[in-house]
């Protein structure tokens, strides 16, 4: 996400929650990476509240013209495309799903420990 020029402000604003949690196999991080549809997002990116919005945030953070301007052609393609986006099947895990695949992903990591409790 960070590579396609958002922000984590712009994250939050437009994308939160995410759609699920992928697993990451460092202590640091025990809570996992946040996962989004690439759907979603270019159906946010296709918006022109969120053009209006990185725009502000590329003049602030004083991005390359070159990124701006690439990123500004992503947008405008995918605006041109977004009936496309939006006949696409958006399909979001419920609070019970995102619950039950932490729980298979728990029982994957003890698995592969042998069911040993992990050392901290």
């Amino acid at each position: 996400m960070l590579t396609r020029g958002w922000t984590r402000t712009l994250i939050g604003r437009f994308l939160e929650p995410e759609d699920y949690r992928n697993t990451v196999n460092h202590f640091r991080n025990y809570a996992g990476k946040k996962m989004y549809q690439r759907r979603r997002v270019e159906l946010t990116e296709a918006s022109a509240e969120f053009e209006a919005a990185f725009m502000l945030s590329a003049k602030r953070r004083r991005l390359a013209p070159e990124r701006i301007d690439a990123t500004c052609t992503r947008i405008r393609e995918l605006r041109e495309n977004r009936d496309q986006l939006r006949e696409a099947n958006i399909w979001v895990l419920s609070q019970e799903e995102m619950v039950f695949r932490k729980c298979a992903e728990l029982f994957e990591q003890a698995r592969a420990r042998g069911y040993r409790t992990p050392h901290k």
